[in-house]
């Protein structure tokens, strides 16, 4: 069965979506009839990814399903993660944010821990995309960044369809900054190493769960801008110190002041002083 296994593989990766199907089933055919766990699981998983791939939304949905809970006891690490990255991804192709950042930092996790390191730098792209939502194009473009190194580095080329997902992603993330502060996400992302940026990702877990308004709204990057306002600091200034453009500084600014309901400049100094940001 790790024969057929790695057949689904790799006429997955060619696009022999077909003579894919037909390995994951003879898979799962092969754990129903013996009870293995393990391949129920893998078999359930790899169905679920040709599904993902035809665009069969509810069928990948069940089969992702029953890996997971295949994967669950006795933890399989394997399907469980890719499993998790798999409905991280259909939840955000409903547009449920929330579960698919849990979801897609829940697979992240269980990789990293396995060391299946292909998987984690897919869970790497998966968050990065998530991130853009979060109106992160920062930490999105350093995430990419690191699993663009990885690849590179171990040699590795993308499925088609993932491929073009990376570089939507990474496109949109460069248009959402200026040159230079694009330039220096994604060097500071591709300095880290595979291991470096799933801890830089999983420590950003929680932050979807902010609230859309108030003090507890500003993502890290738009507190460091509001501390610095408070310090004084002109808008060039601080962009100088946090590598982003002048119009950048504004944008955050905006966002900010919608945010947390302050007048202007002066208020959000004053405010930020009483809250000893």
């Amino acid at each position: 069965m790790h024969l057929q296994r790695r057949l689904a593989l790799l006429a997955h990766a060619q696009g022999d979506l077909a003579a894919a199907r037909r390995s994951a089933e003879r898979v799962l055919e092969f754990g129903h009839a013996g009870g293995n766990r393990w391949c129920e699981a893998v078999g359930e998983w790899q169905l679920g990814a040709i599904d993902l791939t035809e665009g069969r939304h509810d069928d990948a949905q069940e089969h992702l399903k029953v890996s997971r809970a295949r994967s669950t006891d006795p933890r399989l690490p394997l399907p469980l993660g890719r499993s998790l990255l798999g409905l991280a991804e259909l939840a955000r192709q409903d547009d449920e944010l929330e579960e698919a950042w849990e979801l897609a930092h829940d697979g992240l996790r269980v990789l990293h821990e396995y060391g299946d390191q292909v998987w984690v730098a897919r869970g790497l792209e998966a968050i990065a995309d998530l991130a853009l939502a979060t109106e992160e194009p920062d930490r999105s473009l350093r995430l990419l960044a690191a699993s663009e190194r990885f690849h590179t580095e171990a040699g590795l080329a993308r499925l088609p369809g993932v491929a073009g997902r990376f570089e939507r992603a990474r496109d949109v993330a460069r248009a959402a900054l200026d040159d230079r502060e694009a330039i220096a996400c994604w060097d500071a992302g591709a300095e880290l190493s595979l291991q470096d940026a799933a801890a830089y990702a999983m420590r950003g877990r929680g932050e979807r769960q902010r609230a859309r308004f108030g003090w507890s709204s500003l993502t890290p990057t738009e507190l460091d801008v509001v501390r610095l306002v408070a310090r004084g600091h002109t808008n060039a200034e601080i962009g100088e110190r946090l590598f982003m453009s002048v119009n950048t500084v504004k944008r955050h600014l905006t966002h900010v002041y919608g945010k947390v309901d302050v007048d202007g400049r002066a208020d959000l100094a004053a405010q930020a002083a009483r809250r000893n940001l």
